[in-house]
């Protein structure tokens, strides 16, 4: 079943190659918009978008593309499900394993060229403290992904919900508006918002900096444990709710 979900994801290498392509483009356009500040330095302010830009930017382009690929997989998933060829159980764990390389190497085409050209914190365990913050953040968009598109019957209502639910936890990160000015309701939000646990590491991490009381290793629990809520979350969807697409097969 795993063997068998690779090869799904990875026959279509034109559109995995344009995927790439995109990760690597906004990359280096954010990366070149800050290269040449290095000898000076970049200021608080600039360092501070520069790290909101690189957890929000493309974690909400993974969105869409997840959203839309489970989609297009639906109506064969659901006939095959009828029919008994395999239950949800392994096709879940095939999912989740199956994508994870695809993940590992859409981060480190993102993640690594606009660390070095922006001249962040050029430290060897800060890079990787880093990045394995962006992964984890990715990773939260895809899961994410996953289970509106498999909660909710069609694409549009899917591609609405994940939209919504990205909005939600992109405002409550701390950058639009910080966290203490927030009212009470979305500053409950701001606890389970990916973005703003990726942000405030990424700032203890590179500039040393803190919004509030949290150590840093917090901000990767929270961030492990939203992404296992929203794989549970996955799994309970396509176990309790017919995965019958409106689109013909």
């Amino acid at each position: 079943m795993l063997a068998r979900q690779v090869f799904n994801d990875y026959r279509d290498l034109v559109t995995l190659v344009v995927h790439g392509l995109e990760a690597l483009l906004m990359s280096l356009l954010i990366g070149f918009l800050y290269y040449g500040a290095e000898g000076q330095g970049l200021s608080v302010q600039d360092t501070v978008a520069l790290l909101y830009m690189i957890g929000a930017l493309t974690p909400f382009a993974v969105v869409l593309d997840v959203i839309a690929k489970c989609h297009s997989e639906r109506a064969m998933l659901y006939h095959e499900l009828e029919d008994g060829m395999y239950s949800v159980t392994p096709y879940f764990f095939a999912k989740i394993l199956g994508e994870l390389p695809e993940h590992c190497a859409f981060t480190l085409v993102y993640g690594v060229p606009i660390y070095w050209l922006a001249g962040l914190n050029s430290a060897p365990d800060r890079f990787l403290l880093n990045l394995l913050l962006v992964w984890l953040m990715v990773y939260c968009s895809r899961c994410m992904a996953l289970f509106v598109s498999a909660a909710l019957p069609t694409l549009q209502t899917s591609s609405f919900m994940g939209n919504a639910l990205f909005t939600v936890f992109y405002l409550t990160g701390g950058f639009v508006i910080s966290l203490e000015n927030m009212w009470l309701v979305a500053s409950w939000f701001s606890y389970i918002s990916f973005v703003r646990w990726g942000f405030e590491g990424m700032l203890q991490v590179v500039e040393m900096m803190k919004m509030n009381q949290y150590p840093l290793y917090s901000c990767y629990l929270v961030l492990i444990a939203v992404a296992l809520i929203f794989i549970l979350l996955y799994y309970l969807s396509l176990r309790f709710i017919k995965q019958k697409s409106n689109q013909d097969w």
